[in-house]
């Protein structure tokens, strides 16, 4: 149940377009941190290209499952990678 309440909390924080736009700018620095291109992180995180591109230019907005995934391969918390906070782990 407690699951439930937190997905669903926070896919409402993804939907928003501030939150939105945080997650898309983090996840396009880090990757470029990382020295990654869009299709090698894509093949690291398990997504399309396509799918990656369209997360960058705020196309699609990712569900939960995928904010956590990708927060993982680029080591650091969902949390961050969605705007909650500042810190990155």
């Amino acid at each position: 149940m407690i699951t439930i309440i937190i997905c669903s909390a926070l896919w409402e924080i993804m939907t928003r377009d501030y939150y939105r736009e945080i997650f898309i700018k983090r996840l396009k620095e880090l990757r470029l941190e990382r020295g990654l291109t869009i299709g090698e992180f894509a093949n690291k995180v398990g997504f399309s290209k396509s799918s990656v591109g369209y997360y960058e230019s705020q196309n699609r907005v990712p569900d939960i499952i995928v904010a956590g995934e990708t927060a993982d391969v680029l080591d650091v918390s969902a949390d961050y990678l969605i705007g909650g906070n500042n810190a990155r782990t």
